[in-house]
Order: C-alpha cells, then structure tokens, then sequence
C-alpha cells in the first residue's frame, strides 16, 4: 500500500507540471542567479599564491651562483650571516671565481635608512630580509658583487 502511495504521488507530480515544463532552464537560471551574486560556488578551496614573473629572470641571471645553506648565525631581525657551500659557479661576473664545493660566509646587503637602520621600504631589502628565515640544507640562488675578502655581501639571494 506505502508503495503504490509514493508511486501515485510521483505521478500527480509529475503530472501537475506544465508542459512547456524545462528542467535544465531553470538550473540554467538559478546558476546564473548565482553568478550575479559574485560568490564562489563550488570551487575549490586553495591558496593562490601571485606569479612573480621577473623571479624567473632572476634565477636565470648568469651572474648568479648557487649554493647550499650549511649553517646560518642569526642578529637581531633581518640581520643574518649564512655559511654556504657552493655547488654551481656563476658563467658571469664575480660569481664565476667561486669554485664547486667552496665555503663561504655571506651577509645580505640591505639599503640603509637616513637613520641608519635597514629601510625595509625598498624591494631589494625585503627580498633580501628572506636570508633571515634561510634553514641549514636550503638550496639558494645569489649573486655577488665581489669576491674578495673573508665575509662576502650578497646583493641578491632566494631559495631555489
């Protein structure tokens, strides 16, 4: 008995509809009542992260070296001096006097503030400040302006 109740039902249902009745119209128009809306429905739910398209010229500077953080000595914040191991010259510049498998010491070079502290408004500072955060096993990418002396200034470094 329950079921020819729901099998009846289902048919003065179906048979209440008109019959110009379309199904698919109105999902149509309900999806583009949500689109008017301007909200996500049914995306996904993932960090976007923005592309930094002058990273790749960056990287690909012949200018550039790479090396492996091997120890890192932390000052007050951004100050930092990483001990690195080099595992690839640079083809240009300065960089290519380095040799494979050569330890060095750097320092990131920061722009100096008319008071004298880092001023953390220029883009280079605060690409630089990320050598602060660099972990002992990090493969990164810098470029120097000389290769003379004990401690080495790094005017550009980032994780690889």
């Amino acid at each position: 008995m329950l079921t020819s109740y729901i099998i009846l039902t289902g048919l003065l249902m179906v048979g209440s509809e008109p019959a110009d009745y379309d199904p698919l119209a109105e999902l149509s128009a309900l999806g583009s009542a949500l689109a008017e809306l301007d909200q996500e429905a049914g995306g996904s739910i993932r960090a976007k992260k923005a592309v930094d398209l002058d990273r790749a010229t960056r990287l690909k500077d012949a200018n550039n070296f790479q090396a492996k953080v091997v120890k890192v000595k932390k000052g007050t914040f951004p100050l930092v001096a990483l001990v690195l191991k080099v595992t690839k010259s640079a083809k240009e510049g300065a960089g290519k006097e380095l040799k494979k498998n050569s330890q060095i010491t750097i320092i990131p070079k920061y722009q100096k503030a008319s008071d004298g502290t880092v001023d953390l408004t220029q883009a280079e500072t605060l690409r630089n400040t990320g050598a602060y955060f660099f972990l002992p096993g990090d493969k990164i990418v810098l470029r120097v302006a000389k290769t003379k002396g004990a401690l080495l200034e790094a005017e550009y470094l980032e994780r690889k």
